[in-house]
């Protein structure tokens, strides 16, 4: 108990030499704003506004993402790849994650012959 109580208090003690001021620090990070693309994290809606769920359940966006998956396959890519993933986020302005969930649905059930 002693040994935690004096560790606490020199590491203190060496923080309040170096000249941190608890009272006065603040964040540098940036204010986060919602953004498909930004590096906050996803939305989990398209550009426009649309839930992803919703729009990859359109036949016509599976369409396109399995041509898509095709593209990076024949590129020597597998469907659940990094690249695979970042080529779709880039084409379809997603955020990396979103772009994951997207294939993995779309070669699910738009294009089970690819996986």
């Amino acid at each position: 108990m002693n040994f935690k109580l004096f560790s606490l208090v020199t590491g203190m003690s060496v923080l309040a030499a170096c000249g941190m001021d608890y009272a006065n620090s603040q964040s540098n990070r940036a204010v986060s704003q919602d953004s498909a693309l930004s590096d906050n994290g996803p939305d989990f809606k398209t550009e426009d506004g649309i839930e992803i769920l919703t729009w990859v359940k359109n036949k016509a966006v599976q369409k396109e993402l399995c041509a898509s998956v095709r593209e990076q396959k024949a590129l020597g890519h597998k469907p659940h790849d990094p690249q695979t993933s970042s080529a779709v986020a880039r084409k379809f302005r997603l955020h990396t994650a979103e772009a994951e969930i997207v294939i993995l649905y779309a070669v699910e059930f738009g294009c089970p012959e690819l996986s």
